[in-house]
């Protein structure tokens, strides 16, 4: 099956262990995995990095989804061209890439929630959605 192009897709990275249960996977497409640490919480050990594609019927299902199921401390971004979803348990913010703004406020939630500060370089996400 080919990827989506970048018109018809939201692309983002799903992480075991982040959400409560992976339901919210059923609407995703999965387009590649690999192993890592998260940035700052080494000590945690490995998780699988799944990245993600959502097609755009799918994406209001998948931030609803997400907001209910993120555990605290977590959060899920998606990204499609200029704009972005970052999601928390409970909170959605989307971000247009020149919204300093809103990307601060985000970040700040973030930070005020749990998220480990080495984490929340949230603007790469716009140029590299996978994270890689």
């Amino acid at each position: 099956m080919k990827s989506q192009t970048d018109l018809d897709v939201w692309k983002g990275v799903a992480i075991d262990g982040g959400f409560e249960d992976f339901t919210v996977m059923q609407h995703m497409r999965v387009v590649a995995t690999k192993a890592g640490r998260l940035e700052g919480e080494e000590e945690l050990g490995e998780f699988h990095f799944h990245s993600v594609e959502v097609r755009d019927e799918d994406v209001a299902t998948v931030v609803q989804i997400a907001c209910k199921t993120l555990r605290p401390t977590w959060y899920f971004h998606l990204v499609k061209g200029t704009r972005m979803k970052i999601l928390f348990r409970g909170e959605a913010f989307d971000i247009t890439k020149d919204d300093a703004a809103e990307l601060e406020a985000a970040k700040r939630y973030g930070l005020e929630n749990g998220v480990h500060e080495d984490q929340i370089q949230f603007e790469d996400f716009f140029d590299n959605p996978y994270g890689d």
